[in-house]
């Protein structure tokens, strides 16, 4: 029985990194008839009304309602900001690049954890960190064309997904402090509606100019309801079982999957000293999250 609960967490790690793996192409398609404001309010809010009603059957929204402010923090950490960073980015960076740029996500929750959960830090740890943000920094420059990192289009969006997986991290650990009390699911359902709050506003802002096309529709809805609903479901789950720290390193599944999909299904290149750079970065972030410890 100790068994069965120690593993349980891997099934829903598998369904989670097929979700999140899937969503770079989903968020590419979205963008192409809506802004990354809009793109990201419809995706929680369409997750918010497909999780809603579970907490209000469960006897739950009452505790939600007392509990708002945190979930608005988790929503702005874990959700508002971050959706928004990379729907911009997709509209210049192939899937393959954002989802190993995702892949940082463990590596900056180790060192936040570390600056402020005061979580020790390792040698090993430290390695990790020079080491993935050596592998990143490798990665920019050799996945980018002659001339982008001259495009201030292309920098801003590289920085953007940089900053989406920093709030990543920070929403993750906001969690694990704050949170962890709560049930997975009233914790996914109050971030998705916290950020669909805050990121009302921005939204009117960012209406299109043009009507929607239906594989733009398809995928934003699609967004909402496999990459985020049962996604953030799914990853609350995960974190209750085994931590954020942990839990944050299915960004290296997600990546591979993201990378796959990008080659077969969008033809997008790659080279062997990507795969390398990705290799490091992926490495350093299995150190610096202690999935990999001395033995």
């Amino acid at each position: 029985m100790t068994e069965h609960k120690n593993t349980s967490w891997v099934i829903d790690y598998l369904i989670l990194s097929i979700c999140w793996g899937t969503s770079f192409l989903l968020m590419r398609e979205a963008t192409k008839s809506f802004g990354p404001f809009l793109c990201s309010w419809l995706r929680v809010s369409i997750a918010s009304l497909i999780l809603l009603p579970y907490i209000i059957e469960q006897g739950e929204l009452g505790v939600l309602l007392k509990n708002w402010k945190k979930m608005t923090i988790a929503g702005l950490l874990s959700c508002a900001v971050p959706f928004s960073c990379y729907f911009y980015a997709l509209t210049s960076l192939s899937t393959g690049l954002s989802s190993v740029l995702n892949a940082t996500t463990p590596m900056f929750g180790a060192l936040i954890a570390w600056i402020w959960l005061r979580e020790r830090l390792t040698p090993l740890r430290v390695t990790g960190l020079m080491l993935g943000f050596l592998g990143v920094t490798s990665l920019i420059l050799n996945a980018s064309k002659p001339g982008e990192l001259h495009n201030s289009h292309h920098v801003i969006a590289i920085l953007a997904c940089l900053l989406a997986t920093f709030f990543y991290g920070l929403g993750a650990n906001f969690t694990q402090k704050y949170m962890r009390n709560f049930s997975p699911m009233l914790n996914a359902t109050g971030c998705l509606l916290g950020a669909s709050i805050a990121l009302f506003i921005p939204a009117l802002f960012d209406l299109p100019t043009e009507w929607p096309t239906l594989s733009s529709t398809i995928a934003i809805t699609l967004s909402g309801v496999f990459s985020t609903a049962v996604a953030y479901a799914l990853f609350f789950r995960i974190i209750s079982k085994i931590g954020a720290a942990r839990s944050m390193t299915i960004t290296y599944l997600v990546s591979v999957i993201a990378t796959c999909l990008g080659l077969y299904v969008l033809d997008e290149s790659i080279t062997l000293i990507m795969v390398v750079s990705a290799l490091i970065v992926l490495f350093g972030t299995a150190l610096s999250s202690g999935l990999i410890k001395k033995q």
